[in-house]
C-alpha cells in the first residue's frame, strides 16, 4: 500500500513538474531557447519568418517584398564577384546569401557557453554553436555550408557541422556532449538543463516583447569574470588596474543585457535591457536625472522632420577621469592630467572644468527644413546651459586664441572666426567656403548649426515661440506606445519625410559609383541602383519611429516603437537597437571577426595620421611632418597608434623612456612602425589620389593592406592591386613587414 502511494506520489509529482516546465518554456517564448543550455553566456535566437503567423501584412515583410535585394545580388554583385574574383569566390558567394535565405525563414540559434581562460589569448576554448531547424531544406543547408569550410585555404578541426534530422549546427569541439544533445543535434544519456528554466534568464525576459520573434541574452557578469580571471592569469601584474578601472567606471555593477524584438500590430517593437542596479556610478552617473525637462522636448519645432535629445552631464566627465586614475594608482598618469589641464588653461586661457561645468545636462539635435543650411544639411544642436556667463566668456576666449593661430599660420586659406549681432547676442562663425559651422549663445541656450542664417533663424523661432513637434498628433501617439513620461533620451522622426531624403543621397552615390563601373563582358554595366528599396514600394510601409531610454535601480531601460525593424537606416536621428545588435550574429566566425577588426584598427590609425599631418601644416606654412617621429614628438599622436595589432614586430612596451626629442626616438619608430608614411616631402594641397601612406605589406594574411590617400580617406586594397598602385606612386619596392620578429 505504501509502495503504491509513493508510486502514485511520485508520478503525481512528475506530472506536475512537468505542467510547470512546459508553462515556464512557454512563457518566456524566447525562440529555440528551449534547446540552449542554462550555461550560456550569449545566447541569440531567431523565430523565422515562416513561424510567424503575424508576419504577413505587416510593415516588415512589406519592406522586404520592396526590397528587391536577392535579384540584385544575384543578377549584378554575384556576377562581378565571379569576374573580379573568380568562380570560387562568386560560388562561395552564392552559397552564404542561400544560407542566409533559409535562416531568414526558419528557426536557429547562437549560443557561447563558459570560456576556458586557461588556453588564452591563443586559443579559445569555448562551447559554441549556431543551430538551425531547417526543416526539409536541411540536407541543402549541410551542403552548402561544408562547401563553403572547403573553400577555406586554412582549413581547422575547430568547428564541425552536424546534421540530425531536420537540425543543421555548427560548433566547436570544446562543445560537450551534455551541451550537444540539449541543442537537439545528438542523442546522450545525459542532457544539459535547458536556459528556458535558468532563473536569470527568466527574470531577465519578464516583461519584455511576448513572443519575440527575435530575442538576445548575454550575460555581462560572466563576461566581465571570463576577462578578469584570463588578466589574472596571462597579465597577473595589470589584474588590479583593471578591477580598479571596472569600479570606477561602474562596470563592476552590470549584470545582464536582454534584447527582444517582435511585431506589434503590423508595426515592430523592441525592448533593451541592462542591468546595472542602484546606487549608479560611473559612465552612468552621467545620465541620472529626473528625466528630460519638458522645455528640451518642446524646444524642437513643429517643422521638424526628426529629432534626438538625451541626457549627459559633461561636468562629470573630470571627477569620473580623476577616480579611475586614482583607484589604478598611477602618480604620473595624475600629474599628467593636472598638467595638462594647466597646460590647456595657459594656451587659450580658459578653464576646461569651468568650461564643461558651463554646459547643461540636456542636449538636442533635430533636422528642420525651416532653417536649412548649406547643400540641404539642416540640422540644429541644442544645449540648455547652466551657466550662460561663464560659456560666453570661456567660447570668446577660445575664439581669440583660435584666430590668433588661424593668422599665424600662413596658410593659403585665410581662415577666421567672425561673428554678428542678433537680437541681443551674437552668433560666431568659421568662414569656410559653403560650410561655415556657427554657434551663439542666446539666453539659456547654446545652438550651434552649420550656417549663421541656420542659428539666427533659431533664435528667431525662440521669438516667436513657434508651436513645438510635441503638439502633433504623430509624436503624442508614439510617446503612448513607449509608456514611459520620464525618460533620460529620446528619438523620433516621421519617416515618410526623411526616408524619400536619405535613399535620395543614396541614389545620388550609386550614380557616380556607376559610372565608374566597369562593364562585363557582354556589355552590361554594374548598376548599384538595383540594391536600393522602391520608394513607391516603400512608402505605404513608413511611419512614424521612436525610441526612448531611461535609467531606474535596476539598470537602462530602452523601448523602441517603429514600422520595422531596422527603420531608423532612414532616419538621421537613429534610434532603434536592431542595428546595433544585429550586425554579424550569423557567422560564427571568430578568426575572421578578429581579423576586419585588425583592418578597421589600421585604418583608424592612418586616418589619424592624415589628421595629425593636416593639423601640423596648419602652422607650419602648408608643410606635412618630415616624419611620424615629428607627429609623435608634437603630441600631434600617441606611439600606440603607429602600429598594427598582427604586427609582432610592434611593442610599445618597448618604446625608449627618453625625451621625445632625444634620436632614439625617431630611430625606434623607423624600425618598429607598421606603417610607411610618404607625406614628408608634401603639403596639404596634395592631390586627392596620391598615396600619403600605407601599411606595411604582409600584415593581414597577404590579402591586401590599408592606403591613405591625398583626400584623408583610408581603403583596404587587395594586395595585387595595392602593389600597381604603389609602383604607380614611384615606389618599386614597397616595405613588407618583417616575420622573422
Amino acid at each position: 500500500m505504501i509502495r503504491c502511494c509513493l508510486k502514485s506520489s511520485a508520478m503525481l509529482f512528475a506530472v506536475v513538474l512537468s505542467c510547470v516546465c512546459t508553462f515556464a518554456q512557454g512563457a518566456i517564448q524566447a525562440p529555440l531557447a528551449e534547446r540552449v543550455p542554462e550555461d550560456a553566456i550569449v545566447y541569440v535566437g531567431w523565430r523565422g519568418v515562416d513561424t510567424v503567423n503575424n508576419y504577413a501584412g505587416s510593415h516588415f515583410a512589406g519592406f522586404v517584398e520592396s526590397w528587391d535585394l536577392p535579384g540584385a545580388i544575384h543578377d549584378q554583385l554575384i556576377p562581378m564577384v565571379r569576374r573580379e574574383e573568380g568562380d570560387e569566390a562568386g560560388e562561395a558567394l552564392s552559397h552564404v546569401i542561400e544560407i542566409a535565405r533559409i535562416m531568414y525563414h526558419r528557426p536557429w540559434c547562437f549560443y557561447v557557453g563558459p570560456v576556458d581562460v586557461s588556453a588564452l589569448p591563443d586559443d579559445l576554448r569555448a562551447p559554441i554553436a549556431i543551430v538551425c531547424n531547417a526543416g526539409d531544406k536541411a540536407e541543402q543547408l549541410e551542403d552548402m555550408i561544408q562547401s563553403l569550410m572547403a573553400m577555406d585555404k586554412h582549413p581547422s578541426d575547430a568547428i564541425r557541422v552536424i546534421r540530425h534530422g531536420n537540425t543543421v549546427a555548427m560548433l566547436s569541439k570544446h562543445t560537450p556532449a551534455g551541451a550537444v544533445a540539449r541543442l537537439g543535434i545528438a542523442d546522450a544519456e545525459q542532457v544539459a538543463a535547458p536556459l528556458s528554466l535558468n532563473k536569470r534568464f527568466t527574470e531577465a525576459m519578464t516583461g519584455r516583447v511576448e513572443q519575440p520573434m527575435g530575442a538576445m541574452y548575454v550575460d555581462l557578469a560572466a563576461v566581465r569574470q571570463t576577462v578578469d580571471q584570463a588578466i589574472k592569469r596571462n597579465e597577473p601584474d595589470d589584474h588590479g588596474k583593471f578591477v580598479a578601472v571596472v569600479e570606477a567606471l561602474g562596470l563592476d555593477r552590470v549584470g545582464r543585457l536582454v534584447w527582444t524584438g517582435g511585431i506589434d500590430g503590423k508595426d515592430w517593437r523592441e525592448t533593451t535591457w541592462i542591468e546595472s542596479p542602484a546606487p549608479h556610478r560611473g559612465m552612468l552617473s552621467m545620465m541620472v536625472g529626473d528625466g528630460l525637462d519638458q522645455k528640451t522636448l518642446t524646444a524642437t519645432p513643429r517643422t521638424a522632420t526628426w529629432m534626438s535629445a538625451s541626457r549627459l552631464d559633461l561636468s562629470k566627465a573630470l571627477p569620473i577621469l580623476r577616480d579611475v586614475i586614482n583607484r589604478v594608482d598611477e602618480p604620473d598618469m595624475k600629474q599628467g592630467l593636472e598638467e595638462g589641464l594647466v597646460e590647456f588653461t595657459n594656451a587659450t586661457g580658459v578653464d576646461l572644468e569651468k568650461l564643461l561645468g558651463a554646459f547643461g545636462d540636456q542636449w538636442l539635435i533635430y533636422g528642420d527644413f525651416s532653417a536649412a543650411g548649406p547643400l540641404g544639411m539642416n540640422f540644429m544642436i541644442a544645449n540648455f546651459v547652466r551657466d550662460p556667463d561663464q560659456l560666453r566668456q570661456s567660447l570668446a576666449l577660445l575664439e581669440s586664441k583660435v584666430n590668433e593661430q588661424l593668422a599665424d599660420s600662413g596658410g593659403m586659406m585665410k581662415l577666421q572666426i567672425k561673428s554678428t549681432p542678433v537680437e541681443d547676442t551674437t552668433v560666431s562663425y568659421l568662414n569656410f567656403p559653403m560650410i561655415s559651422p556657427a554657434w551663439s549663445v542666446y539666453k539659456d541656450r547654446l545652438y550651434i548649426s552649420l550656417s549663421p542664417a541656420a542659428v539666427r533663424t533659431r533664435i528667431g523661432f525662440d521669438q516667436l515661440q513657434v508651436t513645438p513637434i510635441t503638439a502633433s498628433d504623430d509624436f503624442k501617439m508614439m510617446r503612448k506606445k513607449i509608456g514611459r513620461d520620464a525618460v533620460a533620451s529620446i528619438a523620433y522622426a516621421d519617416l515618410r519625410q526623411t526616408a524619400p531624403q536619405i535613399l535620395g543621397q543614396l541614389a545620388m552615390y550609386a550614380q557616380m559609383l556607376a559610372m565608374q563601373a566597369p562593364a562585363s563582358p557582354d556589355g552590361q554595366a554594374f548598376d548599384p541602383m538595383r540594391f536600393l528599396p522602391a520608394m513607391e514600394k516603400l512608402l505605404p510601409h513608413l511611419g512614424p519611429t521612436m525610441t526612448a531610454s531611461w535609467l531606474d535601480d535596476s539598470g537602462i531601460h530602452v523601448e523602441t516603437g517603429t514600422p520595422f525593424p531596422g527603420a531608423d537606416l532612414f532616419s538621421p536621428a537613429g534610434g532603434t537597437s536592431t542595428t546595433v545588435i544585429a550586425g554579424g550574429i550569423l557567422l560564427p566566425s571568430l578568426t575572421r571577426a578578429r581579423e576586419v577588426a585588425n583592418r578597421t584598427v589600421c585604418s583608424v590609425n592612418l586616418s589619424g595620421m592624415y589628421k595629425a599631418a593636416y593639423t601640423y601644416s596648419i602652422t607650419n606654412k602648408d608643410k606635412f611632418p618630415p616624419n611620424m617621429a615629428t607627429m609623435v614628438q608634437e603630441g600631434l599622436m600617441g606611439i600606440k597608434s603607429l602600429g598594427c595589432t598582427n604586427d609582432a614586430n610592434f611593442d610599445a612596451r618597448t618604446f625608449p623612456e627618453v625625451p621625445l626629442d632625444d634620436p632614439k626616438v625617431a630611430a625606434w619608430i623607423d624600425e618598429h612602425a607598421s606603417y610607411v608614411y610618404l607625406g614628408g616631402t608634401k603639403t596639404a594641397n596634395i592631390r586627392p589620389d596620391d598615396i600619403f601612406a600605407y601599411e606595411k605589406l604582409g600584415l593581414h594574411d597577404d590579402e591586401g593592406i590599408n592606403i591613405c590617400f591625398g583626400d584623408g580617406h583610408v581603403e583596404f586594397v587587395n594586395l595585387d592591386e595595392a602593389v600597381k598602385l604603389l609602383k604607380k606612386a614611384g615606389i618599386d619596392n614597397p616595405v613588407y613587414h618583417d616575420t622573422n620578429q
